[in-house]
């Protein structure tokens, strides 16, 4: 991150920029990969193999996070989260807001 971080922020300037556009390539997480071998982890098969999806999405809200604000992980990771859908689907439907008494 912090070797490319003056080149992202040209990149995309503006958090939603980064928001809309950003992608973890496949060289990216390998690189992350690398970085967690050279530090001594151990990356398997597995974890090769595990949910690439959602990792790229883990590895851009962090992304975001250090570049920006703490929000912008929320942002980028607000959906694969149930519990804060849920709770947003609440806030934005008033009979569930009484039904729940926040009104």
């Amino acid at each position: 991150m912090d070797e490319h971080r003056t080149e992202l922020k040209e990149q995309y300037p503006q958090e939603d920029d980064f928001i809309k556009s950003f992608e973890a390539t496949d060289a990216i997480m390998q690189e992350m990969f690398d970085l967690a071998r050279a530090d001594k982890f151990e990356v398997t098969e597995e974890h090769l193999s595990s949910d690439m999806t959602l990792l790229k999405l883990q590895l851009k809200a962090y992304f975001a996070r250090d570049l920006y604000r703490t929000a912008a992980f929320y942002k980028v990771m607000q959906g694969e989260n149930e519990a804060l859908q849920e709770a947003l689907k609440v806030l934005h439907d008033r009979k569930l807001r009484t039904k729940y008494g926040l009104q």
